[in-house]
């Protein structure tokens, strides 16, 4: 009995071996192969008339660096009477100025980009019913020994019908905060809404307690400092659906939102460009987020 019995175990012994064996075959991936392809991110204010967009190019996977920047691209904007160049200043940074009437109602505006002897052409108009951020507050609660505070937006929406679409950048001290943040009115429309956005800033959290009082670790002079207080630096951008959708199906790529299927953005650029065009309109408010 026992001799049949360590047959039979040895048997299937031999087959998870090779089970094994076959599941760690090494799959030799090229992840190099891909085109380098342009990028370029080009948010145009309408209260402005100083702008400043970005040209790179992409790198290889195992490339550490974020991208190359493109020097020697010849940037129009069009207003569809007027034109606006743009010339690099650094880094793959381009700047221009505008007049203060370049920018009006109901106007669309084209960005013209020629690299390489490629032309890349996006589209935009600026939302014709700008939503304003009237003020900015903070949540702030106790849990399991923990402060969380949460960052909480007022806005009056539009009359019910009229959609509109948000991006939101943030600063902590006068860093910026590397993080899409967009949100809608979906459900929302007409009535004035405080809560807080479709996104957490953990950053705007006590890092730590001493002697029970919650406080915030901050880089001063090369050195970690521990203090009572952050400066929250909050702006929300009216955009197009088009581009919400743009910063959506990235979010969808980088992990968010794991309810939903990631999918590539849509191309808003033609001849195969990465990046985005905004025409847009932006308000900003700034408040100190205490631990007292």
């Amino acid at each position: 009995m026992n001799t049949k019995l360590n047959s039979i175990r040895y048997f299937f012994g031999l087959i998870i071996l090779f089970i094994n064996y076959s599941c760690e075959k090494v799959i030799n991936l090229d992840l190099n192969k891909e085109n380098p392809k342009i990028i370029i991110e080009a948010p145009i204010d309408v209260d402005s008339t100083n702008h400043r967009i970005t040209i790179k190019q992409t790198v290889n996977f195992d490339n550490e660096i974020g991208g190359v920047p493109i020097t020697t691209a010849d940037v129009t904007l069009t207003n569809g009477t007027n034109s606006v160049k743009f010339n690099h200043a650094s880094n793959g940074e381009y700047v221009a100025t505008t007049p203060v009437d370049f920018f009006g109602a109901n106007k669309t505006f084209e960005l013209k980009v020629i690299e390489s002897g490629k032309t890349y052409i996006a589209s935009s108009s600026c939302p014709t019913v700008s939503i304003p951020l009237d003020s900015i507050g903070v949540y702030k609660q106790k849990t399991f020994g923990r402060y969380n505070y949460s960052v909480v937006a007022l806005r009056n929406e539009t009359p019910k019908g009229v959609p509109n679409w948000y991006q939101y950048k943030a600063k902590k001290n006068g860093v910026k905060i590397n993080k899409i943040l967009i949100d809608d009115d979906q459900n929302l429309d007409g009535v004035t809404v405080t809560r807080k956005p479709i996104f957490d800033l953990p950053e705007f959290s006590p890092d730590t307690i001493v002697n029970d009082l919650p406080k915030f670790k901050v880089e001063k002079d090369g050195k970690d400092t521990l203090v009572e207080s952050v400066e929250l630096e909050l702006t929300l951008i009216n955009i197009e659906y088009k581009v919400f959708r743009y910063f959506y199906n990235l979010i969808l790529n980088q992990g968010g939102r794991q309810s939903a299927t990631p999918s590539n953005p849509d191309p808003l650029f033609t001849n195969g460009a990465l990046g985005y065009f905004s025409v847009q309109k932006s308000f900003t408010k700034k408040k100190t987020i205490s631990t007292k």
